[in-house]
């Protein structure tokens, strides 16, 4: 009976962490490794499902500093809608047109009071490795009610001012543009 009672309270104890929020991680590349390999496993399915992309990012919001989460959501939306923008012709967490394999998080480097993490990747074609690993992405992480959460992710390329390195900063843009032209529209 002991032994009985001692089990259900360590279950019971184990309830709260299995139904914790996605990044109740408690490292900076833990939210990262989290987020990253949920989305290669969608980005990377074979056979694509339509839609997918969405759940994952529906099921993985809890990975993401909310204003970062909403602006994205709204460039990410104005794009898969009946007249896409253009702007996300490529996948944004990975910076490519192509498929990766071989996903690695790299070690988190201070900030201020932020996080950078290095998400490194090989390139794929036909699901076949090409090419060297290397950096598609940083992950900008920080503290948001208690949580490590990414609040942007930057591209190793230059930024300019048609494509900012920062994934918060053209999903601003292209949220502000599809406005103006909108405006435009109206008689």
């Amino acid at each position: 009976m002991r032994r009985i009672a001692l089990v259900m309270l360590m279950v019971l104890g184990l309830v709260p962490a299995l139904c914790a929020p996605a990044a109740a991680g408690a490292t900076p590349d833990g939210v990262v490794k989290r987020f990253y390999g949920a989305w290669m496993a969608v980005v990377g399915a074979d056979p694509y499902v339509k839609g997918s992309e969405e759940r994952c990012l529906q099921a993985q919001r809890a990975c993401f500093e909310p204003s970062f989460y909403a602006v994205f959501m709204k460039a990410w939306n104005l794009n898969t809608g009946t007249a896409p923008i253009e702007g996300f012709d490529f996948d944004p967490f990975l910076n490519a047109q192509t498929g990766f394999t071989a996903l690695r998080v790299g070690r988190p480097v201070s900030a201020g009071s932020a996080m950078k993490v290095p998400v490194y990747a090989r390139e794929s074609r036909g699901g076949r490795p090409v090419g060297p690993e290397g950096l598609r992405a940083t992950a900008v992480v920080t503290r948001h009610d208690g949580a490590w959460v990414i609040s942007d992710v930057l591209s190793p390329q230059p930024s300019t001012k048609e494509s900012p390195s920062s994934l918060r900063a053209l999903s601003a843009q292209l949220v502000a543009d599809h406005a103006r032209r909108s405006q435009k529209r109206k008689p």
